[in-house]
């Protein structure tokens, strides 16, 4: 009993350690291409805005609305031409991608500058189709600053040159 104990502990321990130490590397290998202020990301003609849920009554989650909001200001400052929403439209009453259009539409932007990709079911599905299916090496990711890092690593790790916005407004509970 006593081994299986140790074994079970050294087990736990390993899986601690090498989750942080991943996300150590991640964070330090991507820091070079995350900006927290407009201002600073450097232009490119698309910005990619990955999906963050809905709320109940079909609006954009408080997350989500953020990064609606840092990809705004992207558009409005002239650091992109265009804006990519990626979210998960899995089914008919769910459609993550017209409400994030709507939303930016509302907001200014014209509809010619909005594309939608439907099957961003997860960052990773979001990089991916944002390559082989838009054909866009260059972006501007928005998300948060906890998700970017790794929305960055994943982009790099496809070959492509994206940077990131972080589009923490507020304060979520998660």
């Amino acid at each position: 009993m006593w081994r299986l104990i140790k074994f079970l502990f050294r087990a736990t321990l390993f899986v601690i350690v090498a989750t942080y130490a991943l996300n150590f590397y991640v964070q330090r290998t991507t820091s070079d291409r995350v900006y927290d202020r407009v201002e600073d990301v450097p232009a490119q003609y698309t910005a990619i805005v990955l999906g963050a849920g809905l709320s109940p009554n079909k609006k954009p989650s408080p997350v989500l609305q953020d990064r609606l909001d840092a990809a705004y200001s992207l558009y409005k400052a002239g650091k992109v031409k265009r804006v990519l929403v990626s979210g998960d439209h899995g089914t008919k009453s769910h459609n993550e991608p017209l409400v994030m259009r709507k939303y930016l539409e509302n907001r200014g932007v014209p509809n010619r500058d909005i594309f939608m990709d439907h099957a961003g079911f997860d960052t990773y599905d979001s990089m991916w189709r944002a390559k082989h299916i838009f054909g866009v090496d260059r972006a501007i990711v928005v998300t948060q600053k906890f998700h970017l890092p790794r929305a960055i690593y994943i982009a790099e790790r496809l070959g492509l040159n994206y940077h990131g916005l972080i589009a923490d407004a507020r304060e979520y509970q998660y």
